[in-house]
């Protein structure tokens, strides 16, 4: 009799705390074949022309680069050398080992190297 009752305890509980799920109706829309597709109506920009610009030559915004990194790291301790003061190749070497001491990337070596030869002193 005690088994019984349990037995009934338990069929209630677990009965009582199942959720019930429904089904909800799924909204399908239909998938459009593409010869229904109506063709969008082509847009035509005109150019628009602006008078004396002239595109970014790369290599004048890396030796500006070049300039500010000369001017900040080589100018933060030591007073810094007129760019014409040495050929390129006087600078070559100069350029070298200041790179090391002021900590330079590749890239800030390159800038720099740029900078200097385009303002260095001609031959």
């Amino acid at each position: 009799m005690k088994s019984i009752y349990i037995l009934l305890v338990l069929f209630i509980f677990f009965t009582g705390c199942v959720i019930k799920i429904t089904k909800q109706p799924v909204n399908i829309t239909p998938i459009t074949p593409v010869s229904a597709i109506k063709p969008v109506e082509e847009i035509k920009v005109e150019p628009v022309v602006i008078a004396n610009v002239q595109p970014l030559d790369m290599n004048t915004t890396r030796a500006e680069a070049g300039k500010e990194i000369y001017n900040a790291k080589c100018g933060r301790c030591h007073e810094l050398k007129n760019e014409q003061d040495f050929t390129v190749e006087e600078w070559k070497p100069i350029i070298e080992r200041m790179a090391l001491k002021a900590g330079l990337d590749s890239a800030g070596k390159a800038n720099i190297t740029l900078y200097i030869n385009n303002h260095a002193k001609k031959e």
